[in-house]
């Protein structure tokens, strides 16, 4: 394959990957995990305030590429909300998961994927 149309190809991957999203994984050798919610939902709302706002959470994500989506922009497939998505490091879906109301047990899921 001709140099060119090789650095033509890949500028065109990484177009394409950042305007879907994936940019930062393409950037960063870290899993990522992606928070699907709605504004209406009201676990999204309980699961907010008593899993994501806690300290200890904040900082077991930080070792994450962590991004907030809205189920209804199109952008996550889900069938219902709140649902956590863990793709690894060739952003490969690996989990899907409706998330428990505990910060203990959402620490432990995190820590497989560490």
């Amino acid at each position: 394959m001709n140099k060119k149309v090789l650095v033509l190809l890949t500028g065109l991957f990484i177009l394409m990957s950042t305007f879907f999203g994936m940019g930062s994984v393409l950037a960063n050798d870290k899993t990522k995990v992606i928070y699907a919610y709605m504004d209406d939902c009201r676990m999204c709302k309980v699961f907010e305030s008593k899993v994501l706002s806690d300290p200890e959470v904040r900082e077991a994500l930080s070792k994450f590429i962590f991004e907030k989506i809205d189920a209804t922009t199109g952008r996550v497939n889900v069938a219902v909300t709140p649902t956590i998505l863990v793709f690894n490091k060739n952003n490969k879906l690996i989990r899907k998961l409706v998330p428990s109301l505990n910060k203990e047990d959402f620490l432990e899921f995190l820590r497989k994927y560490e």
